[in-house]
């Protein structure tokens, strides 16, 4: 039933009216906050994996983050531009401030940042598919279509899934998990506001309904657990794209392929030089999952102090918002640790 409430809350799917919890249980749904976001993830990922064998890349793309706002409601993506209206509307009264938030119209700073959102989203997301499923274009690169460059082979005509190799299928996954575990931070970003800060209103703003002393607790253990498991993921996946990229490549530095790296030159010649090349390749990717998940806690915690400065605690726009943001700042640095590390 928590679940239930907590897949009702956070996304557009009605529950029946009889699992409905009752006023102060609200708090018991937060568990499950990371999960619904790992559920949109998958279900996203599935919308993905389906729209792959009919459109090309850069529409697939488009989509699969507009199919997100509308499973979600766009709930999270008003509360971004509500908290950009209130944080830069040079108030400086609380009371003023929420006002502003609370209006029903979006001013331009709100419209700005609702643009921002979604063109940074769609780049980032375009980035990592082209440099982890790139390798599925098998018959473009053999064909000597490839190039360097984001344009490269025929990413922007076409069904580019039709020629899916065996080892590509690591990248395809290793995308697929990075995008199903996107929405799971962000929500992830909210059990960790919940515990830090009070609400701006107490009694008044939706984010007073689901305080609890264990919030707290109830964050460090789903951090602990989610991160695991996406490290885990993400140094299996990486790892067999990693060799596999190493065995089919001549003649080039190790896990690289036709400009498309997945370690950079200097890491890459220097674990090809090395007798346990292996080993450290691994290490290496499990060093950049750590630095993506400790940097994206470490950017949640600049921004709920940043947002919530000025009036003192948190709303439920500042929740949104700042987990709208967690969401880029991970996709953001799972593309550079890929691509520049």
């Amino acid at each position: 039933m928590k679940f239930l409430n907590a897949l009702g809350f956070l996304t557009i799917i009605k529950i029946p009216q009889r699992f409905y919890l009752k006023d102060g249980e609200f708090s018991r749904t937060l568990p499950y906050f990371p999960v619904i976001g790992l559920v949109v993830g998958l279900i996203s990922c599935l919308f993905f994996t389906a729209a792959s064998f009919v459109f090309p890349l850069i529409l697939i793309i488009i989509l699969l983050v507009g199919f997100e706002i509308i499973i979600t409601g766009g709930l999270h993506m008003d509360g971004i531009a509500d908290m950009f209206d209130g944080r830069f509307s040079g108030e400086k009264d609380k009371t003023r401030i929420l006002e502003i938030m609370k209006k029903g119209d979006t001013g331009v700073f709100g419209v700005l940042i609702l643009i921002f959102t979604i063109i940074l989203k769609v780049g980032f997301y375009y980035f990592l598919a082209v440099i982890l499923i790139y390798p599925l274009q098998k018959s473009v690169i053999s064909a000597g279509q490839a190039t360097e460059g984001w344009l490269a082979g025929n990413w922007l005509a076409g069904n580019w899934f039709a020629g899916s190799s065996g080892f590509g299928v690591a990248g395809l996954l290793a995308f697929l998990l990075i995008a199903a575990f996107t929405p799971c931070f962000g929500r992830l970003s909210m059990l960790y506001l919940f515990g830090e800060y009070k609400p701006a209103q107490p009694g008044k703003s939706l984010a007073s309904a689901f305080m609890n002393e264990k919030n707290t607790k109830i964050f460090t253990v789903s951090s602990i657990y989610l991160s695991i498991i996406f490290a885990a993921l993400n140094i299996f996946l990486l790892s067999i794209l990693a060799f596999s990229l190493s065995s089919s490549d001549s003649g080039q530095t190790s896990a690289t392929l036709n400009g498309i790296i997945l370690f950079s030159k200097n890491f890459g010649a220097f674990i090809a030089g090395s007798q346990y090349g292996s080993i450290m390749m691994i290490i290496l990717i499990a060093v950049k999952s750590a630095l993506v998940i400790l940097l994206s806690f470490i950017f949640v915690i600049i921004a709920g102090k940043f947002f919530t400065r000025r009036i003192g605690g948190i709303s439920g726009d500042i929740l949104g918002g700042i987990s709208v943001l967690a969401e880029i700042v991970f996709i953001i640095l799972n593309y550079l640790s890929i691509r520049f590390l």
